[in-house]
């Protein structure tokens, strides 16, 4: 499984809810779940791309289904996919570790700033 991501605030000011994209190579068939962590792991799509599909920098790319979005989907088939997650360790624990490490990241990154401006200021 691979992870990428980004972070992004909310609406509500409660949550921060943080991007990222959970990708399972089975035999080359390849499924992206596009999910959001805050409170939970929240899965907004699926993509599926079978051995051979095009790159996604490729123009055919475009030309394949993606699917629906998951909120479309039946329920008893999101409760499925959110179970296939969890099986593999994705999570609620998932979601506060991606929140809190987002958080320290963001932090890490704010220091370092800061340093750099002071050094260019003195």
């Amino acid at each position: 499984m691979d992870f990428e991501g980004e972070g992004e605030e909310n609406d509500d000011d409660s949550v921060a809810i943080f991007e990222f994209n959970v990708t399972v190579n089975k035999n080359g068939n390849l499924l992206k779940f596009a999910c959001n962590a805050g409170d939970n792991i929240h899965i907004r799509n699926i993509d599926y791309y079978p051995v051979g599909s095009p790159d996604p920098s490729n123009l055919a790319f475009d030309n394949i289904y993606h699917g629906p979005e998951f909120d479309e989907l039946e329920p008893d088939l999101q409760e499925t996919f959110h179970t296939y997650l969890q099986d593999k360790g994705i999570g609620k624990d998932m979601a506060e570790f991606i929140c809190m490490y987002s958080d320290m990241k963001e932090q890490k990154e704010y220091v370092k700033w800061l340093q750099n401006v002071r050094r260019s200021m003195s």
